[in-house]
C-alpha cells in the first residue's frame, strides 16, 4: 500500500503556487522556461510532473544504479495508466565489443518499440547519461523494418520470414529466446523484441487465421490477439540499406564481420530522435553527469582505440543540437 506520508507530500506540492505556475508554463505550446536541475530526493515532485503533463518525459541521471532506483520509485508511486520505462545501458563499456543478441540490447530494442508506438499518449523514460549519449539505430530504419500483422491479413510466409531474417531474427528449430522464429506447415512461431512471450501465427492458405501468445515451455496459448507489432531484432541489420550511410563499401560482405565487431560505430541516431518535439527533459545531478563524459575522454586517451568518442557517443555540441527543440527542466 502506498504511504500516506508521500501522498500528503504530493498533495502539498500540488497546491504550491510555484508548482502550479511551473505546470502552467510547461503545458503551454510555446515554452519559456529556464533550465533547472532537480536533486535525487524529489521523487514526489517528479511523480507530480509525470501525472500532470500529457506528453513524453525523459529523466536523465548520471549512472545505471540511480536510473534503476528512480524507475522503481516512480513506478511504485505512479497513479496514471501511462508507462514508465527504464532504458538499460549496453552490457559492454565504451570501446568493448558489444553483442547484438545480448539480453540488454534486445531489451533496449523492445523499449524503442514501446516509445515508437506511444507517440499519441505520454510515456516516461528513465535512463543514465551513457545510455542517452549512445548512438543507436536511426528511427527511419527502425520503422522501415517494423512489421504490423493483423487477423485476416494476406501474408506470404516466404516473403515474411525473409524480411524477419533481414531484420535480425534468427531461424531456429524451436522458439525459446528473443529474436528467434521457426516455421512448420502453416504455423509461424516468433519471439519479437516487443513482447514478453513468443507469438504463434496460424495461416489458412495465405491469410492470417490466428495470432496468439504462448508459453514456450508448455506450448499452451496465453492470449488471443487481434494484431502484433514485430520490430527489428538488432541494431545493425544484415540486409541494411547502404544508401543511408556515407560509405556504402563499409557494408560489403567482406566487411560484415568487422561491422558486427564494432556495431556501435555504425549507428547514427539518439534516443532524442525517437521523441516527439513536445517532450520534457528532467536532468538530475548534472555535475555528476559531466564527470561521466570526462571519464570517457580519459579512457580514450589511455587506450587509443580505433574510434574516437564522437563515433560512439553524442558529445558536447552534438547533443545540444539534438535537444534544442525539447524543453529542459
Amino acid at each position: 500500500m502506498k504511504s500516506n506520508n508521500l501522498s500528503q507530500i504530493t498533495d502539498i506540492l500540488a497546491t504550491m503556487p510555484e508548482y502550479q505556475k511551473l505546470i502552467k508554463q510547461l503545458n503551454k505550446k510555446s515554452f519559456d522556461i529556464s533550465t533547472q536541475f532537480l536533486p535525487e530526493g524529489f521523487i514526489p515532485f517528479i511523480n507530480l510532473i509525470i501525472s500532470n503533463l500529457n506528453y513524453t518525459k525523459l529523466v536523465i541521471v548520471p549512472d545505471i544504479t540511480t536510473a534503476e532506483w528512480i524507475e522503481s520509485e516512480l513506478n511504485h508511486w505512479n497513479n496514471s495508466d501511462y508507462p514508465i520505462l527504464f532504458l538499460p545501458e549496453p552490457e559492454t563499456v565504451p570501446y568493448e565489443i558489444s553483442d547484438p543478441r545480448s539480453r540488454l540490447t534486445q531489451q533496449y530494442l523492445s523499449h524503442l518499440s514501446t516509445i515508437d508506438t506511444t507517440q499519441n499518449f505520454p510515456v516516461t523514460i528513465v535512463l543514465s547519461l551513457p545510455t542517452l549519449l549512445r548512438k543507436i539505430i536511426d528511427p527511419k530504419i527502425y520503422k522501415a523494418n517494423t512489421v504490423t500483422l493483423k487477423l485476416n491479413q494476406e501474408l506470404s510466409m516466404k516473403a515474411m520470414t525473409e524480411s524477419w531474417q533481414n531484420s535480425g531474427y534468427e531461424r531456429t528449430n524451436i522458439v525459446e529466446s528473443l529474436g528467434s522464429f521457426c516455421t512448420r506447415g502453416g504455423i509461424i512461431d516468433i519471439f519479437p523484441t516487443s513482447t514478453k512471450t513468443p507469438i504463434r501465427i496460424e495461416l489458412l492458405g495465405n491469410q492470417i487465421e490466428s495470432i496468439r501468445s504462448f508459453d514456450p515451455s508448455t506450448q499452451i496459448s496465453i492470449e488471443h490477439l487481434q494484431s502484433i507489432i514485430i520490430p527489428p531484432a538488432r541494431e545493425i541489420l544484415p540486409n541494411f540499406d547502404s544508401s543511408v550511410i556515407k560509405n556504402p563499401e563499409d557494408f560489403s560482405k567482406s566487411n560484415q564481420t568487422k561491422i558486427e565487431d564494432h556495431i556501435n560505430s555504425f549507428l547514427s541516431a539518439s534516443i532524442l530522435d525517437y521523441l516527439p518535439k513536445s517532450s520534457l527533459i528532467i536532468s538530475i545531478n548534472p555535475s555528476e553527469q559531466i564527470s561521466i563524459g570526462e571519464k570517457t575522454k580519459d579512457r580514450f586517451e589511455e587506450s587509443k582505440p580505433a574510434y574516437y568518442p564522437d563515433k560512439i557517443f553524442f558529445l558536447g555540441i552534438q547533443f545540444r543540437k539534438n535537444s534544442t527543440n525539447i524543453t529542459n527542466l
